[in-house]
This record gives C-alpha cells, structure tokens and sequence, in this order.
C-alpha cells in the first residue's frame, strides 16, 4: 500500500538506523502489506511490537506480521539482517520479506537455498522480490504534487 511505504519512507529518513515492522495479509504467491510501524531499537522492542499489534487487533486493523522494514546506508546484506530474516522465515510465514532502504525500497527474501541448507555454503543468500505500490487516490495526488513542486 502506498500510505504504508511512505510510512517507511519518512521513517527511514528520518535517522541512519531504524527498523519497523511490517503488517497485512499474505494471498496466495503475493503478500499485500498494508501497515508498518517502526519497532524501538531497544531491548523492550518485543514488547513493544506485540502490544501495537494487540492495539490494531482490538481496532480491527490487519496485525498479520508479513515482514519488517530496516535503513541501510553500506552494505546492506550483513549478518544481523540474515538471521533476522532467517527468524521471521522460520518462525512467522516462508513468506516474510524485509524491505531495506536507502532512497529506494527493495524487498528481499531469504532464497529456498539458503534456508535448507544455511550451515553450508550456498550460491545466493538473499533474492530481491518485485515490489509493486498500490496507491489510494489522494496518495496519487499528494506525489503528483510532490513532483510538480521539484521536491
């Protein structure tokens, strides 16, 4: 969803190191991510998570958890982010992505490979997924305006 991406957008510009988590609903080969919230970096951050989720849940709010969202300014395929990503693939859903971000989004999966055989080594690590922006009209509107005004 494009209100969510700018979500993460203006997040990840907002400092050098954020993280967040990423909401909605997994259909068939695709997932459909239709919140994010950013996660504290600090060691309550669990907590954290599951207490907004619990929040969305009681205001009828999709609370899947699809994903995560991480800013990266150097090289962005470092062992925090495997295994982070290694832990939401096993634990959550094979289908979890992490999006990372820097001045573009790219979403990235942990390949078939790797998760079968992460103690050897293997060809490819991470594989980058197609990301396509759905956008509500006012969205739309907001970025033509954006543009227009060289911003």
């Amino acid at each position: 969803d494009g209100l969510a991406l700018l979500k993460l957008v203006i997040h990840c510009q907002s400092s050098s190191l954020v993280a967040g988590s990423m909401l909605g609903i997994d259909v068939d080969d695709r997932l459909e991510i239709t919140r994010c919230f950013h996660v504290p970096g600090d060691d309550d951050s669990d907590d954290y998570q599951m207490d907004m989720m619990k929040t969305l849940r009681e205001v009828n709010v999709d609370n899947n958890c699809v994903g995560w969202y991480k800013s990266f300014f150097a090289s962005f395929c470092q062992t925090s982010v495997v295994e982070t990503q290694f832990q939401y693939q096993e634990n959550l859903n094979e289908n979890c992505v992490v999006i990372l971000y820097d001045r573009r989004a790219r979403a990235y999966r942990l390949t078939d490979e790797f998760m079968q055989h992460q103690n050897q080594y293997v060809s490819q690590v991470l594989e980058e997924l197609p990301l396509k922006i759905r956008n509500p009209g006012l969205i739309t509107a907001f970025l033509f305006d954006v543009y227009d005004a060289g911003l």
